[in-house]
């Protein structure tokens, strides 16, 4: 994506902003990733009745680290 802001001026008082290339996280992958833990907007109940608490908690952790790791280059990865 190029970005384009010509509010954003260096010590120059040039743009600086202009025309360079920025790496962004889609909406879409944030979507789908929160589509797989919800239901009509709700949090729903994943059935794990032989795991232990640390074990769910880890494995939850682990998905959402491994995203985070992936776009972590990303100008608005604060939406994580």
């Amino acid at each position: 994506m190029v970005r384009y802001a010509n509010d954003k001026l260096d010590w120059r008082g040039q743009r600086g902003v202009n025309a360079s290339i920025g790496l962004r996280l889609p909406q879409e992958v944030i979507s789908e990733h929160r589509a797989r833990y919800e239901r009509k907007g709700y949090p729903i109940h994943l059935v794990r009745t032989q795991d232990s608490d640390f074990t769910i908690v880890a494995e939850y952790q682990a998905a959402f680290r491994g995203l985070a790791q992936y776009y972590l280059l990303a100008q608005n990865v604060g939406w994580l």
